[in-house]
């Protein structure tokens, strides 16, 4: 078989597509990614984190009281967690003083970048409490160490927000809404979901070049 003159081009520059594609691909390719920054001047310790797609999807990247996989984040950065579905609602929870916090970010705003989120906790009793955050219509959280007061789970305050007692991991909501203070027990944080990484994004102009420039047939 003969190749002509346009076909070694093609399959040079298909060469060098691909060389290009694995300095900058992952190994593994993802649909999107969930991106935590931590804005304070502490440690932050991130032990759980599910997040849930569309049609009830649903993935673990931190698995629940499985210290192993707990990621450290360090004052001022930003870690990523690629996914294999876009990201419409996240759960999430810190170990702050060897106690674990747990919250619920629902319909993230893929448009508005990183949104703050807060952990909380009963301010009586220091029980579990599970925030539930609407994002897109949420108000931004009180400061670190606030006490906040909810009844049936609301505070005229605090729109987007609800505060349970129990967290149904399964389905992704919060159930019992709490009558009571809460203490914020931490607020330095912010989330962002990305739906595309640039790599995919990139390989799909490298092979939509491709399938311009080589042409279906060849010379026999």
């Amino acid at each position: 078989m003969k190749l002509n003159l346009r076909n070694r081009i093609g399959i040079r520059l298909l060469a060098s597509i691909l060389a290009l594609c694995s300095a900058v691909l992952p190994a593994k390719l993802h649909a999107a990614e969930v991106k935590i920054n931590n804005t304070s001047k502490n440690p932050m310790k991130l032990s759980d984190l599910f997040v849930f797609g569309a049609k009830g999807k649903q993935e673990i990247i931190l698995h629940r009281r499985f210290a192993m996989d707990d990621e450290d984040i360090a004052p001022g950065e930003t870690k990523s967690f690629p996914t294999s579905f876009p990201v419409i609602a996240v759960a999430m929870s810190i170990t702050k003083n060897g106690k674990e916090s747990e919250l619920i970010i629902k319909e993230i705003d893929q448009k508005t970048g990183f949104q703050k989120m807060a952990w909380l906790e009963n301010a009586g009793d220091g029980s579990d409490l599970f925030p539930f955050i609407d994002a897109p219509v949420a108000a931004d959280p009180p400061e670190e160490g606030s006490i906040v007061s909810f009844v049936a789970g609301l505070n005229p305050q605090l729109p987007g927000w609800f505060v349970g007692t129990i967290l149904d991991l399964d389905q992704g909501i919060v159930l019992n809404g709490f009558t009571g203070d809460a203490v914020v027990v931490q607020s330095d944080a912010a989330i962002a979901a990305v739906p595309e990484p640039a790599s995919l994004t990139l390989l799909g102009l490298a092979l939509l070049l491709l399938l311009r420039v080589v042409p279906v047939r060849s010379r026999l």
